[in-house]
């Protein structure tokens, strides 16, 4: 037996890091697509980071085969509309994340973590496939109060049937 999940971080060479679509599309993704077919090969999933910019290159990823996509980066640190890529590719890539952890996470209030985590829960969450996450982790220096503000809202909007 084997890993049943692969991480696979290609962060260095996403639209955030200068590279562009095009490029992306003709030297990287190539290269991406044999790394997603290796790890199915193997019967595991493929966990895609990228904590950027993606929207250009949403439905190339779906097209990639990926499993799972994090961490769906909200503007202004990344442009990523949750209600869009869950249109776009949700019926085939898990997504994880979305939840803002510098303006929101950290810098926000408890009512504004509220009404972020209940907002990407009613974009992404119905149908299933969408994984409750920040846009990566939650930082050192993150008041504590915040942090609890973060699951309860997670435990309060978090629970099928999403209403």
């Amino acid at each position: 037996m084997g890993a049943e999940v692969i991480f696979d971080s290609w962060y260095n060479f996403s639209l955030s890091a200068g590279w562009s679509p095009k490029i992306l599309r003709e030297l990287i993704f190539p290269l991406m697509k044999e790394d997603v077919d290796l790890v199915h090969s193997r019967g595991a999933i493929i966990h895609y980071y990228d904590d950027g910019r993606i929207m250009p290159v949403v439905s190339d990823l779906k097209d990639l085969g990926i499993d799972i996509l994090s961490t769906l980066c909200p503007p202004p640190m990344g442009d990523v509309d949750l209600a869009k890529v869950k249109g776009e590719i949700g019926d085939k890539v898990c997504l994880k994340g979305n939840i803002d952890l510098h303006y929101v996470i950290k810098m926000g209030t408890p009512e504004l973590i509220e009404s972020k985590v209940k907002e990407a829960i009613r974009a992404a969450a119905p149908r299933g496939g969408f994984i409750l996450s920040t846009s990566d982790s939650i930082r050192d220096g993150t008041p504590l109060e915040n942090v609890k503000a973060y699951f309860k809202a997670a435990r309060k909007y978090g629970r099928y049937p999403i209403r």
